[in-house]
């Protein structure tokens, strides 16, 4: 696990976590407002990163509902000797590992 400051600027503290599953950002952004004596609390949290998934792969709710909309469970295919997909507009495509 590693925390980098990436900006201060008033009262306000910005900072990039890398950490396992099971951290909580939320309580460790608390931990840290103690530790200054001054309280905090996060607004906005952001993941960059999920096991195999970085950011330039990651995709809205809102881009998944509208191919689930257009295309219901047909936008998921899945091939037994391939990872299953998931089709977005304009013909990009998601792997699921």
């Amino acid at each position: 696990s590693a925390i980098a400051l990436k900006n201060i600027s008033e009262d306000i503290l910005e900072f990039e976590v890398h950490c396992s599953k099971g951290t909580y950002v939320r309580t460790l952004s608390e931990d840290i407002g103690n530790i200054l004596g001054c309280g905090a609390h996060v607004q906005a949290l952001r993941r960059l990163e999920v096991g195999s998934f970085e950011n330039s792969e990651q995709v809205s709710f809102d881009e998944l509902e509208s191919v689930f909309e257009k295309d219901g469970n047909g936008a998921l295919q899945s091939n037994a000797n391939e990872s299953p997909q998931i089709s977005l507009q304009g013909g990009a495509t998601v792997d699921c590992p």
